[in-house]
């Protein structure tokens, strides 16, 4: 039987390939409207779109790595991504298509070298169906012969990418031990995982609190919350309206959620350079907040090397640096945030700069100041109080 299933799954798979490449053969029907079912298959020009058109999936491809299978805000101008299939693995968007077998896994098959990516290889069932619902959350759900729901099998908000939406869960399930935890983006442009995660720590006295780590070391708390606050951070709000704050924690499992019932859009992202923000408005954590010397609430003290002192701190400004040629490191999981820490733990840099790529511009050379409208933006290590720090617009869009 095993053989014969192998056999069969093979056939599959070959007669969706030539599909895809467009060679003659049978052709399978095509998604529709909020859901796809065995057999069906959701083309690199289609999206699904929620029941209530608030949210689309569908593939988007960039510039720099390749494409994505990608959920975002249907009146979102940017398409902000606010989850990502395949992260780790990009494709050409081109070639992608999305189907579910009769097995229900659920999978991208694309014309590149590889197998295709199954997205819910243990967690599959015949009989499933999956659905773009109105949270957002892509759901593959069992069904019963009346078509009614058996049971969830596989969501995507068990799998957080870098955007923590409304009633997506920060914790821990103490079952299965699987972690709800955002991960940054390597770059604004590659999702990539990078340096910074944000995570719901229980305490041992009962409550919890949001931490972020910068590759694994503590960086930021925002202390114990209540119904719309938290300790380091204050009242937060968006655009003048409330969240409510949910915790939970009992046998099964550990987790804090929000809910936004005034705002159309909610989407909390944690950057590539620290920054925790309802894009584009409300900003919770600043960028590069914590490095260095900090006395900003929640921020955990660094190990400072000798050199450094608690008048320097990194901040950005405009203008070039003199020779000589700065040092590029050019490697590919680095972010903004590993630059940071970098520079500020090698007492001989002054300074760095970053392209649209992975990656690092170390300098030890003096810098000059100009106009933002002359020079490049770097981020430079100075006395505090010397300058003020320019007018950088914060609106963000990834």
């Amino acid at each position: 039987m095993a053989s014969l299933k192998s056999l069969l799954t093979s056939i599959f798979l070959s007669v969706l390939s030539c599909w895809c490449l467009g060679n003659s053969g049978p052709r399978l029907s095509h998604a529709t409207n909020d859901t796809i079912k065995p057999g069906e298959v959701l083309r690199y020009s289609q999206h699904l779109v929620s029941n209530d058109g608030r949210f689309q999936l569908g593939f988007n491809n960039t510039n720099l790595v390749g494409g994505y299978l990608a959920i975002w805000y249907t009146n979102d101008a940017y398409e902000s991504k606010v989850w990502i299939a395949n992260r780790d693995k990009p494709i050409q968007a081109s070639q992608g298509n999305l189907t579910m077998d009769a097995d229900g896994r659920l999978m991208i098959v694309h014309d590149g070298e590889g197998s295709p990516i199954v997205l819910n290889a243990n967690e599959a069932a015949p009989n499933s169906i999956a659905t773009l619902e109105n949270s957002g959350n892509f759901r593959v759900k069992e069904l019963n012969s009346d078509g009614s729901t058996k049971g969830v099998l596989w969501q995507s908000f068990d799998y957080p990418t870098n955007t923590l939406l409304p009633g997506m869960k920060l914790g821990i399930n103490f079952k299965t031990q699987q972690k709800w935890m955002l991960t940054s983006w390597v770059t604004d442009q590659i999702p990539a995982p990078g340096g910074f995660s944000l995570e719901w720590e229980l305490m041992e006295n009962g409550t919890g609190q949001l931490v972020m780590r910068h590759r694994g070391d503590m960086y930021w708390v925002s202390g114990v919350g209540s119904n719309s606050d938290f300790e380091n951070v204050g009242t937060m709000t968006s655009d003048g309206r409330y969240y409510n704050f949910s915790y939970v924690s009992n046998e099964n499992e550990s987790y804090f959620n929000y809910s936004s019932p005034d705002m159309d859009v909610s989407r909390w992202v944690l950057y590539s350079d620290g920054q925790l923000t309802d894009n584009p408005k409300a900003i919770f954590v600043r960028k590069g907040m914590c490095f260095g010397y900090s006395s900003d609430g929640g921020c955990v003290k660094q190990n400072v090397p000798n050199c450094r002192n608690s008048n320097q701190k990194l901040e950005e400004r405009y203008g070039y640096f003199l020779p000589p040629s700065p040092r590029w490191d050019g490697n590919s999981s680095l972010s903004i945030g590993d630059c940071w820490a970098q520079c500020w733990s090698n007492c001989s840099c002054s300074g760095f700069g970053t392209v649209d790529k992975p990656g690092c511009r170390f300098f030890t050379s003096q810098f000059e100041e100009d106009q933002p409208f002359n020079r490049q933006l770097f981020y430079v290590v100075i006395k505090t109080g010397k300058h003020p720090p320019p007018t950088i617009p914060q609106l963000r869009v990834i």
